[in-house]
């Protein structure tokens, strides 16, 4: 991918390069221009008169694999089956600075956003793998993933509805360690350990378009520990 970025960027830059020195070719030999002239003439380098690139009357540069820059094709269409010693070479040169100084710059990171059914929008989030990195590797842990999970991910639903549900599955491991964790303390404030049994292995955030803006649990959990009331983060009536 990296190999076929870089070619698509020198495609780039050769078409931008080609036009703009097709106009200042016209503009002081007032003739049209042509690529093997403008190349012996210094005004384009030698890459750039081969038969890949041509331009027409326009001035538009083209590109037999990348057509124009306005409409170049994606790093799908042209496929690489084999590298030269340069691209391997650079390549290596990349992979070598970025093991170096990836603990000073945050990981390059792509996200997608799909609308996958009537409502609701899937976020997926794309980190580059070139290296073990301790935070993703805790993540990928404790995240489970539902397409290999027995376990899948109920949302709840809430009335209203949220302006923003985040919903996420943990392993059934890390959900145990956690409990196991918590219940020790859970038991010194006197609190039955029966409660767990209304916690799953899935946590939920939901904001609401409304006060409470926040609104952490439930009325039978938090009765569970002793609540009266419910518990909330929001704007105080007062100040409405």
């Amino acid at each position: 991918m990296k190999i076929s970025q870089y070619r698509r960027l020198q495609a780039r830059a050769h078409l931008e390069a080609i036009s703009a020195q097709a106009l200042l070719y016209k503009y002081e030999q007032s003739s049209p221009p042509q690529l093997q002239k403008m190349a012996e003439m210094g005004y384009i380098t030698p890459a750039m008169a081969t038969k890949e690139y041509s331009i027409d009357d326009k001035l538009v540069a083209h590109s037999s694999r990348y057509k124009t820059v306005g409409e170049m094709n994606t790093l799908l269409e042209n496929p690489i089956e084999k590298v030269t010693q340069n691209e391997a070479n650079a390549y290596q040169n990349y992979i070598n600075n970025y093991n170096q100084f990836w603990r000073q710059f945050f990981d390059p990171i792509a996200i997608r956003l799909d609308d996958v059914a009537h409502k609701e929008l899937e976020l997926n989030i794309f980190i580059l793998p070139l290296i073990h990195s301790s935070v993703y590797e805790t993540f990928r842990e404790a995240l489970s993933n539902t397409e290999n999970s027995a376990s899948s991910l109920q949302i709840p639903q809430l009335h209203p509805s949220p302006i923003l549900t985040v919903s996420i599955n943990l392993q059934e491991k890390i959900w145990m360690k956690f409990l196991n964790d918590v219940q020790s303390l859970f038991h010194s404030l006197g609190i039955p350990s029966s409660i767990f049994d209304e916690f799953g292995s899935s946590l939920h955030l939901a904001i609401m378009d409304a006060d409470p803006i926040i609104n952490l649990g439930s009325g039978d959990i938090l009765g569970a520990l002793g609540a009266k009331t419910e518990v909330f983060f929001g704007r105080s009536p007062k100040s409405m």
